[in-house]
């Protein structure tokens, strides 16, 4: 008998039989929280998710969510947005004549409109570009 664990198999591992210990865990912090706290199951494409909600107003002054899961053996981390969070900038237009390239060769349906957000005057835009952003040495 041969067994091939792929995506499709580790989905259903993970909706079917982390269920039980998901939801006693949920119910556990939920408990902790008090008696306004729900407990919402649901399955997602990959997984099976518990969602413990209780007012924000008690998790603000009290901070009652957060204290349930950490006597529950959970580890609490501050929410960081994800705008905040990102160091990355984000670029407008294309980095190099290789990016430029690709984008028109495979008729990528963005390319025109990055095209004309890239950097300069309509007849030197790519003119401009550096040929490649590797730093592979050539």
């Amino acid at each position: 008998m041969t067994f091939v664990l792929d995506r499709a198999v580790g989905a259903e591992i993970l909706k079917v039989l982390a269920a039980e210990p998901v939801t006693q865990l949920a119910i556990e912090v939920a408990a902790g929280a008090g008696q306004s706290a729900v407990v919402e199951t649901r399955v997602s494409k990959t997984r099976f998710v518990a969602t413990v909600k209780v007012s924000a107003e008690e998790q603000a002054k009290n901070g009652i969510l957060s204290r349930a899961a950490s006597d529950a053996g959970l580890t609490v981390f501050p929410y960081k947005k994800a705008a905040e969070g990102s160091e990355r900038k984000r670029v407008i237009g294309f980095v190099s004549k290789v990016q430029w390239r690709w984008a028109f060769w495979t008729k990528q349906s963005w390319a025109r409109q990055k095209a004309r957000e890239t950097p300069g005057e309509k007849l030197i835009r790519y003119r401009r570009l550096p040929e490649s952003t590797s730093t592979k040495p050539q």
